[in-house]
């Protein structure tokens, strides 16, 4: 029989290793040809699709089970509601993910997995020598990460821009756009902007993990700072101020309000040795929903005059979110992980230019 001690170190790396390598990996669910016609690009994305991603959803599941077997065995104990809470969703998961819509079990099953791993690791970094562990991984994914997005915004970016300058015509033509059309234009409007996506392939995902390593990361040097005076804590806090930087350049507005209540949180428990209370931060959060309603009215009353999109759009999400909310079972069981478009499709108001895979508020 395997050891208790075993169990838990083992499983929990293989937790921490496969969260590593999602950040660093491209997912997609149709890995061949993309949207391009093969004739033109034959070549295959360079993304794990369908069967990699529950591979390494299955290996994180293992790992997370792993972990927490080793942690009763040891005596150390499982907090049964933190358990609870990311099983919660299973039967859901399990409801869609057998439906006719492969990306439901795709994405399904990425979440769960997730959701269980995290707290097998909110366990075992209990131990002091575990949370040295985990620190280093996410050291290491950040300097990976960091480097990724500079590239993207020095270099690939104003090549990208380039090349679609030179062929905008054949590539408009490729996929039926008319140069004036809502769906050229809000493209064109996404390319020009610099953004760091890393492996997600999009802006907002990226921006958080910034925050949480401006935060994470500033926490840990000041914290280090205290205890030794050396050019490894100044290292950490450049690496803070790198992530800080792509958050800004980024300029993901929840991603900023996010890092912002964060900073405060650790800040005021660095200084004071205290955290503001659970109900100012439920309000701070609801100040921030208030700001994206309070754009929603004013656009019903000026139009497209304010000039200001990106609270629009999120105010356009809502109010979808909230239609498709409210139609029969979807409020008690959604729509799927992988059908959030086509109900979006439907229930978006008629002035929203976009049809989008996520709502942003999962």
């Amino acid at each position: 029989m395997i050891g208790a001690e075993r169990l838990r170190t083992n499983g929990f790396l293989v937790v921490i290793a496969v969260a590593a390598l999602r950040t660093m990996v491209a997912l997609e669910p149709q890995v061949w040809f993309a949207d391009l016609d093969p004739a033109i690009d034959a070549m295959p994305l360079l993304a794990v699709g369908l069967r990699g991603s529950l591979q390494f959803d299955l290996l994180m599941l293992g790992g997370a089970l792993a972990a927490l077997v080793g942690e009763h065995r040891s005596g150390r104990g499982i907090d049964p509601w933190m358990s609870l809470l990311a099983l919660l969703p299973m039967p859901v998961i399990l409801y869609h993910a057998i439906g006719p819509v492969p990306g439901d079990a795709f994405r399904g099953a990425t979440w769960l997995a997730s959701m269980v791993g995290f707290v097998a690791v909110a366990h075992v970094v209990r131990e002091a020598r575990m949370r040295v562990i985990a620190l280093s991984v996410l050291l290491g994914a950040f300097a990976i990460l960091v480097t990724r997005g500079a590239v993207q915004l020095l270099v690939e970016h104003a090549a990208t821009v380039a090349e679609y300058q030179r062929t905008r015509s054949e590539f408009l033509a490729l996929r039926g756009w008319a140069p004036d059309s809502s769906a050229a234009l809000t493209y064109e409007r996404r390319l020009m902007q610099p953004e760091a996506t890393g492996w997600f392939g999009l802006s907002n995902p990226f921006s958080t993990l910034m925050g949480v390593g401006a935060v994470a990361l500033a926490a840990i040097g000041l914290t280090a700072r205290r205890a030794q005076q050396s050019g490894n804590t100044g290292l950490l806090l450049l690496a803070s101020a790198a992530c800080a930087v792509l958050l800004v350049v980024n300029a993901g507005k929840g991603a900023i309000a996010a890092t912002i209540l964060a900073s405060a949180v650790v800040a005021s428990h660095l200084l004071w040795r205290r955290v503001p209370r659970g109900w100012v931060l439920a309000v701070l959060c609801g100040v921030a929903l208030a700001a994206i309603a309070a754009r929603g009215a004013v656009d019903a009353f000026v139009g497209d005059r304010f000039g200001e999109r990106s609270l629009l759009f999120r105010w356009y999400y809502l109010e979808a979110g909230a239609r498709i909310f409210a139609d029969g079972l979807h409020a008690l069981l959604g729509v799927g992980p992988d059908r959030v478009q086509d109900a979006f499709v439907s229930a978006k108001p008629a002035q929203c230019p976009e049809d989008v895979k996520s709502l942003h508020s999962m």
